[in-house]
């Protein structure tokens, strides 16, 4: 019967390769904001830091102004009919971020609506409406490690637009001849 046993000139050759991948990998990695260019990363501000708005990677329709939460990346964009979808990620509490999302909905043209909170689930739903264009939405904040106090936070939007003149929502009914 043949024992197993393992090559232990292979272990350091692995360890080397292996420390010398993660040097390359941090040497090439991005600034945080997607950029490996060597450029800075946006600047602070007495606020905190100024997002720039990809909007290259947001649906067609997303509202134009309408702020993405510093230092949030972006999961996921959907467009559907009249509604698009963003998700966001963000190592940001949920309270911190509600708080964001509660000034940016009371200045115009925004308007707060409904602010629903399931602290057991650790959900807060902020509904908002735009006062110049017919655009409602609403964010929903999602803590996904704890509470809405600490922890990563999921940032989700729907925004419903206005439906485009002559589609079947907006149509005027043809009116029905009498006899």
């Amino acid at each position: 019967m043949q024992t197993y046993r393992p090559r232990r000139n292979l272990i350091p050759a692995f360890l080397a390769i292996s420390l010398l991948s993660l040097f390359i990998l941090g040497a090439c990695g991005d600034n945080g904001d997607g950029s490996s260019d060597g450029s800075p990363s946006p600047s602070a501000t007495a606020t905190g830091p100024t997002p720039t708005i990809p909007y290259d990677r947001l649906p067609v329709g997303y509202p134009e102004g309408f702020p993405l939460y510093p230092d949030s990346t972006i999961a996921q964009t959907a467009r559907f009919q009249n509604q698009v979808h963003v998700s966001l990620e963000s190592d940001t509490s949920g309270e911190a971020i509600a708080t964001f999302y509660r000034e940016v909905i009371n200045e115009e043209p925004w308007e707060p609506l409904v602010e629903t909170r399931d602290d057991t689930q650790g959900v807060l739903v902020l509904r908002f409406r735009n006062t110049v264009e017919s655009i409602t939405g609403n964010v929903t904040i999602t803590a996904t490690s704890g509470t809405l106090q600490e922890g990563r936070s999921n940032i989700a939007f729907v925004f419903v637009l206005p439906e485009p003149a002559g589609s079947p929502a907006t149509a005027t009914p043809a009116a029905t001849p009498t006899p």
